[in-house]
């Protein structure tokens, strides 16, 4: 749980996630190097999580739900607009620290799912209700075609 609206750097990326305390979403995703005057957590390590955003301040530990999820895949699509496809999947990919692979991959396609409200097979189901139930206006702004992703700037 997030007390407080909060500033995290994942310096490994150098990425700035604004994390809004109220619903536990990314407020704002910045590109480069966190100025000085800016106060953040340290984050040195990410991983995908079925439940709600949060920051585990022991491990140092940013867990990202489905919603955060569509957020960073929209980073690195800004990040590498001329790539392909696999080069854009293994940036994705590189930003988290491993052990996570089959959370990573399942709260992904949940996000997808989710967000074009498209049907999923089994326990996708399962976990696309889960990012839907975290996040119902945004994921019903999402399948309306509308834009709910994060501002993404520079500093």
């Amino acid at each position: 749980m997030i007390a407080d609206n909060k500033a995290l750097y994942y310096r490994k990326n150098r990425i700035t996630f604004y994390i809004n305390a109220s619903d536990a979403t990314i407020g704002c995703i910045m590109n480069g190097r966190k100025p000085d005057h800016i106060r953040a957590d340290i984050v040195r390590n990410l991983h995908a999580t079925h439940n709600k955003t949060y920051f585990d301040r022991e491990t140092e530990t940013l867990y990202l739900d489905a919603l955060a999820l569509i957020d960073l895949m929209t980073l690195i699509l800004h990040r590498m607009p001329n790539a392909t496809l696999k080069a854009q999947h293994k940036a994705f990919n590189n930003l988290f620290s491993g052990g996570y692979a089959d959370v990573l991959t399942s709260t992904t396609r949940a996000a997808a799912r989710a967000g074009r409200d498209l049907d999923a097979p089994g326990e996708e189901s399962y976990f696309k209700g889960l990012a839907i139930d975290a996040h119902p206006i945004e994921f019903s702004a999402l399948q309306r075609g509308e834009n709910a992703s994060t501002l993404i700037g520079d500093w």
